[in-house]
């Protein structure tokens, strides 16, 4: 039996998630480092009260663990996805996420 995404069994507005996420301090320091964005934003302080897990970082992260709490996404190549941030996520702390698979460019 294939693991694949049945594509052609998904249905418009099928919930994905919840998934809790934890953002650690070190993981965002290693992502820092490896796009090399030592923003002072995502490691040292901001305006929300401490440091903030950087957007590319929620981007790349949310996509693929929603499919994934369905699906099996391991194999899968992403084409398009969007996200909307509701409240910043700070260092240390986890992130709710929330989805639905959606055939309209936005669903906000």
């Amino acid at each position: 039996m294939s693991k694949a995404i049945p594509f052609d069994a998904i249905e418009v507005w099928q919930e994905l998630g919840p998934i809790e996420t934890p953002a650690s301090a070190n993981a965002v320091r290693r992502y820092c480092e490896d796009w090399q964005d030592p923003n002072p934003l995502y490691l040292q302080d901001s305006p929300f009260g401490g440091p903030v897990v950087p957007p590319a970082f929620m981007a790349g992260l949310t996509g693929f663990q929603l499919l994934g709490s369905r699906y099996n996404a391991r194999a899968t190549i992403g084409a398009k996805t969007e996200h909307e941030n509701i409240n910043p996520w700070r260092v240390c702390g986890e992130l709710l996420i929330l989805g639905e698979i959606s055939n309209s460019p936005h669903t906000g």
